[in-house]
């Protein structure tokens, strides 16, 4: 992913798009940071912590997440 140097850039002329696009990469930088001495990452962190609340589930499952609903994930995706 290109890193976008916002050093000096006027955020005002920024699509709201990139901005907020910004704005999840630094999030994400942030968890992961503070998440290094366990060594997860944040997706890992959100990923184990569906798992806790839901018990055991399949992969499937949890490429449906919690709200149920598939992410465009094919359910055979791997296979002929």
């Amino acid at each position: 992913m290109e890193r976008v140097n916002t050093t000096g850039t006027d955020m005002d002329e920024l699509p709201t798009s990139q901005l907020l696009s910004i704005a999840a990469n630094r999030l994400s930088r942030d968890w992961n940071q503070r998440l290094t001495h366990l060594d997860v990452t944040h997706a890992a962190e959100v990923t184990l912590q569906e798992l806790a609340s839901s018990g055991p589930v399949r992969q499937i499952g949890l490429a449906d997440g919690p709200a149920g609903q598939r992410s465009g994930i094919r359910q055979n995706a791997v296979g002929p």
